[in-house]
């Protein structure tokens, strides 16, 4: 079951409706390079080791993510940062899809899976850890090609969506999508068009396919495979059998028990590409049931991918093991030393990617991101400063405050303006509208003293502005020059209140 968990839950285990936005772009336009990168040499395999793959970055929370006839997207969790990583000279911040996670989702949002085709539609998922609130999921929905998007109030989650029958876009929507939804027993799920013609007639989610977590993959011909449970006999409150995978012919539904329950679904060039996969087994789809294919010694499947050329990528936690179709004949690939293969996206034979490290408490990195075409230098992740996300923090003066602000910093003045006691008293005028520390530290302009806010405890964008612009007016009561930054200084000194 624990496959179930939407990726960001673990986050919030351990940290504790939008109008329609509209955006001007152009899918086929590249952005400008995103800052960041800087020239250093790239790491490559020790000598001997003959490895294809060599390092992109290092110590980033990413996860790989490729949409059809799409680049390889890394999704930064923690930062709310999408990139393209296939993009020429280097990874770049995806537009338009930065601008409106930095402007339209609160700040304390994390992403969770990206689905679509590209360069059609995107739908990205994300939650808003919001204190006692719980977590508040929703849903952003680009539509690329109209260059318009819609964020709105989840009741599930879309986790993946292909190219069906005459052109649609169809997904698979989870419904009731709940900090703890992956263990609700009797979850339903419906088939959506997210993009091209409109069928007359969409699919119908048969009625014992029961908590399913929006993972599906559709091909031109109709077929549909579902990663989903099996209703139990006496009632759908009983715990379904999730050791089944559910295929479909556009009409007709069967479900197919497998070795234990299957934790990966790889789309392929045709539906007899189709494989899944438990920890230690694989099948493939042969036209009517699925086979077993023989996987290397000892291997623990972690992440799978097939690549349009008909590679196939299996990444094991200890080893990379690269097959083609239709032999499927597993041969290790080298990579550089030490390195811990977890998730892998392949494009092709000459385009895979894959991140690499030790996984930590919560399921994540920090990882070292490898791959197969050397990058002119080490690309290094931005920090906090504003001038690293030059769409997100295009901010309009003077509000509204929050827009891009991960943790706003309210300036009360220099050192040799506010006194500690005089700190103490502007920081007590805000009690009660936002919480932080009263600190001295130091800016690009030079030293300052003020609040850093804490943001943790905020429910939505809407709230999170009107309290600092409460906060803000408090303040310049005492101070009428306080003025708000982006950025947290580098701290020097905590100003304790007496």
């Amino acid at each position: 079951m624990l496959r179930r968990l939407v990726p960001f839950v673990a986050f919030a285990l351990l940290a504790a409706c939008r109008k329609p936005a509209t955006i001007a772009v152009d899918p086929t336009t590249k952005d400008a390079a995103a800052p960041g990168i800087v020239a250093k040499p790239a790491e490559m395999a020790d000598a001997g080791t003959a490895s294809p793959f060599s390092v992109v970055t290092k110590d980033v929370t990413w996860r790989l993510v490729r949409v059809e006839n799409g680049p390889v997207l890394g999704v930064d969790t923690f930062s709310r940062v999408v990139l393209d990583l296939s993009a020429e000279g280097g990874p770049r911040f995806l537009s338009p899809v930065q601008e409106v996670i930095g402007e339209r989702f609160s700040t304390g949002m994390q992403i969770g899976r990206i689905a679509g085709r590209w360069p059609d539609i995107l739908v990205v998922e994300g939650a808003t850890f919001a204190g006692r609130g719980g977590t508040v999921l929703q849903e952003a929905t680009f539509d690329l090609a109209k260059g318009t998007s819609v964020v709105k109030g989840a009741s599930g989650y879309t986790a993946s969506a292909w190219t069906w029958k005459n052109g649609t876009v169809l997904a698979f929507h989870a419904d009731d999508a709940s900090i703890i939804g992956p263990f609700v027993m009797g979850r339903r799920g419906t088939f959506l068009a997210l993009a091209g013609p409109k069928p007359a007639v969409l699919p119908k989610r048969p009625a014992k396919l029961v908590s399913p977590d929006g993972t599906f993959i559709a091909y031109p011909s109709g077929r549909m495979f579902v990663l989903a449970g099996v209703a139990a006999e006496k009632s759908n409150e009983d715990m379904p059998d999730m050791e089944h995978v559910w295929s479909s012919d556009g009409a007709a539904w069967k479900a197919e028990k497998m070795p234990s329950e299957p934790t990966v679904l790889a789309r392929g060039r045709d539906e007899r590409e189709t494989l899944v996969a438990g920890r230690t087994w694989l099948r493939r789809w042969d036209g009517s049931t699925f086979v077993d294919v023989t996987l290397p010694p000892k291997a623990n499947v972690s992440s799978l991918s097939i690549g349009d050329d008909g590679s196939v990528w299996l990444a094991t936690g200890e080893a990379l093991f690269r097959a083609s179709f239709p032999e499927l004949a597993f041969a290790a690939v080298p990579l550089p030393n030490g390195s811990e293969p977890r998730e892998v996206v392949a494009r092709d034979e000459s385009d895979v990617w894959l991140l690499s490290g030790v996984m930590d408490e919560r399921g994540g990195g920090p990882w070292t991101v490898l791959h197969t075409q050397p990058p002119r230098a080490l690309y290094t992740p931005p920090s906090d400063d504003e001038s690293f996300y030059p769409a997100v923090f295009a901010q309009k003066s003077p509000s509204p405050y929050t827009k891009g602000c991960r943790i706003p910093f309210v300036v009360f003045g220099a050192p040799s303006e506010v006194t500690d006691d005089d700190a103490r008293t502007i920081a007590k005028a805000v009690e009660g509208t936002v919480n932080g520390k009263t600190v001295r530290g130091a800016t690009k302009d030079g030293p300052v003293v003020g609040l850093a806010v804490d943001r943790t405890s905020g429910y939505s964008d809407a709230s999170d502005e009107q309290q600092l612009q409460q906060a803000l007016a408090r303040v310049r009561k005492k101070r009428p020059s306080a003025k708000v930054l982006c950025t947290r200084p580098v701290v020097e000194q905590e100003i304790e209140a007496r």
